[in-house]
């Protein structure tokens, strides 16, 4: 009877020390399955730079003038200065505003922050130029090619 009961003492004892090892191997490999996840997730891409810098002009449509003639510098600093004259009206008509930018290089569409006095929000980049937007960033149906400011070319 001793012998029975110290053979099921020690098939008890075994049983444990290998569960434990188990349990053991068990989180060892869950640790290791998560830094291969961790490894195994790709770096995320830096933001591309905005290449874009430059002084772009033209003259947009104006209902109550013969044109506004229009010029946009963007700063490499993600800043942009916009001045507008008004063609033809008595009082000058000119406007200017400054602040800052945000470019979605996604869809191209450059948004300027504090353009209340502006007659536009968002331009459109299109190779060299870009272009008026509506605020839900679609180019005006009619007279498209007349949203267009063209890059000027430093002097």
């Amino acid at each position: 009877m001793k012998k029975k009961l110290l053979y099921c003492g020690i098939a008890a004892l075994t049983l444990g020390f290998v569960s434990c090892n188990q349990n053991a191997k068990n989180a060892e490999n869950a640790e290791n399955a998560d830094s291969a996840m961790v490894a195994e997730q790709p770096a995320e891409a830096p933001a591309p730079a905005f290449d874009k810098v430059g002084a772009y002009a033209g003259t947009l449509p104006c209902a109550d003038c013969s044109g506004l003639e229009t010029t946009v510098e963007l700063m490499g600093d993600m800043t942009y200065k916009v001045t507008q004259d008004a063609k033809g009206k008595k009082d000058g008509g000119h406007s200017e505003a400054a602040g800052s930018f945000t470019w979605d290089p996604a869809s191209g569409i450059i948004t300027l922050e504090n353009a209340d006095a502006l007659s536009f929000r968002k331009l459109l980049i299109e190779g060299d130029n870009v272009v008026v937007v509506g605020d839900d960033g679609a180019k005006a149906a009619e007279n498209a090619d007349k949203y267009v400011l063209t890059k000027k070319q430093p002097a």
